[in-house]
C-alpha cells in the first residue's frame, strides 16, 4: 500500500510538471513556419476611440483612428504597407495628428520598416523612421528641429508589434483556445528587444460597426505597456476591437470599429 501511494504521488507530480509546461508560452522567432500572412488582404477600416481615466472620467469622442493594409510593389518585392492615422480632440477640436506606417513582408510578417509623424496644432512636430535588418535597426529621428541618425545592433530578429502591427500580427498565429505563444519585438520608443507573450481566451461575438456583429478570437497580451485585450478575426479587416490599459497613466483606451 505505502509503494502505491508512492507511485500515485509520483505520478501525479509529474502530470502537474506537465500541465505546467504545456501552459508555458510557445517560444516563437522571426521566420517561423507557424506564422504566415499569406492570408492576409487589403483592407480599410476606422475605429472610434474612447479613453477612460484612471479616475473614471470617459471621454468618448477622444479620437478618431483609420486602418488600412494595402500592397505595394518596391524593387519589383510585393509587401505589405499598413498606415494609421489617427485624428486626436477635445472640445470638439483638432489637437493633434498621428500618422504610422509600417512596411512588412507577407510571408513571414518580417517588417522592413517604420514611420512615425506627429502633428500637434501649435507646434512641436516630430518624426521617427526606422530601417529593420536581421541584427540591426537603422534610426532617423526629428524632435524639436533637430534631426539625429544612428545604427543600433539587436540581438535577433524582431516583429514589429509595438511599432503598429499589434493585433495585425497576432492574427496570423494559429489562434485556438488556449493556444499561447511569446516572440520578440522591437519597442515602440527604445531601439531594444522586448519579448511578448498573449494567450488565446476563447471566441465571442463582438459588435463590428456597420458590419454588425461577428465571431472573434478573444487574445490577452500583457505588453510592456500594459495589459491589451483584442478582438481578432481571420477575415478582414481582422482587428475588431481592443481596450487598452495603460501602465502610466491608468487610463484605458477602447478602439471600436464604426
Amino acid at each position: 500500500m505505502r509503494r502505491m501511494r508512492t507511485l500515485l504521488l509520483a505520478f501525479l507530480f509529474v502530470q502537474i510538471g506537465v500541465e505546467l509546461h504545456a501552459s508555458e508560452p510557445i517560444r516563437i522567432k522571426v521566420g517561423d513556419p507557424a506564422v504566415s500572412g499569406r492570408f492576409l488582404k487589403p483592407y480599410k477600416n476606422l475605429w472610434r476611440l474612447s479613453v477612460r481615466s484612471a479616475n473614471g472620467k470617459e471621454n468618448p469622442d477622444a479620437a478618431t483612428w483609420s486602418d488600412e493594409l494595402r500592397l505595394v510593389t518596391v524593387r519589383g518585392r510585393e509587401i505589405f504597407e499598413r498606415i494609421q492615422i489617427a485624428k486626436f480632440q477635445k472640445g470638439g477640436h483638432e489637437v493633434a495628428t498621428t500618422e504610422t506606417r509600417n512596411t512588412f513582408e507577407p510571408r513571414t510578417m518580417a517588417p522592413i520598416s517604420r514611420s512615425f509623424t506627429k502633428h500637434i496644432v501649435g507646434g512641436g512636430d516630430e518624426s521617427t523612421t526606422i530601417e529593420f535588418h536581421p541584427l540591426s535597426v537603422h534610426l532617423e529621428e526629428m524632435k524639436d528641429g533637430k534631426a539625429t541618425r544612428r545604427d543600433v545592433k539587436i540581438a535577433t530578429p524582431v516583429y514589429d508589434f509595438y511599432g503598429g502591427l499589434y493585433g495585425l500580427l497576432l492574427v496570423v498565429f494559429p489562434l485556438k483556445q488556449g493556444y499561447s505563444a511569446t516572440f520578440p519585438s522591437l519597442d515602440e520608443f527604445t531601439p531594444t528587444v522586448s519579448w511578448t507573450s498573449f494567450t488565446v481566451t476563447g471566441q465571442e461575438n463582438v459588435q463590428a460597426g456597420s458590419s454588425g456583429t461577428v465571431m472573434a478570437w478573444v487574445v490577452e497580451s500583457n505588453t510592456t505597456q500594459g495589459p491589451m485585450k483584442f478582438w481578432l478575426s481571420k477575415d478582414a479587416p481582422y482587428v475588431i476591437r481592443l481596450e487598452f490599459t495603460d501602465h502610466g497613466s491608468g487610463a484605458t483606451w477602447t478602439y471600436q470599429m464604426i
